[in-house]
């Protein structure tokens, strides 16, 4: 978990990563917010698009060469489903998530 949150606090630190030439997006807002996320990009400055956003078709395929990785169709059904944000965790698990993490 200290990893875990080590890590997520360097995303926010401006001496890490300068605010002026920055900026984080989660891969669920890409999943699920493709055009939007892409959207705030141009608004902010930060993509150039050569062709207008709305032709702009996410990757339907697995991102990955591995077997276990989900395409696009799949990562929808199984990450909009609620019973799976904790179900790869048992309940001593995920007390000690809900004691340790973002504690700084």
């Amino acid at each position: 978990m200290d990893l875990w949150n080590d890590t997520m606090h360097s995303y926010l630190d401006d001496s890490v990563y300068p605010p002026h030439q920055t900026v984080i997006v989660r891969c669920e807002d890409f999943l699920f917010s493709f055009h939007g996320v892409l959207r705030a990009l141009q608004k902010l400055g930060a993509l150039t698009p050569k062709l207008p956003l709305e032709t702009a078709v996410p990757l339907m395929e697995r991102a990955k060469g591995h077997k276990e990785c989900r395409d696009r169709d799949e990562a929808l059904q199984f990450y909009s489903n609620p019973k799976h944000q904790k179900a790869a965790f048992n309940s001593d698990q995920l007390a000690l998530i809900g004691f340790a993490l973002d504690r700084k």
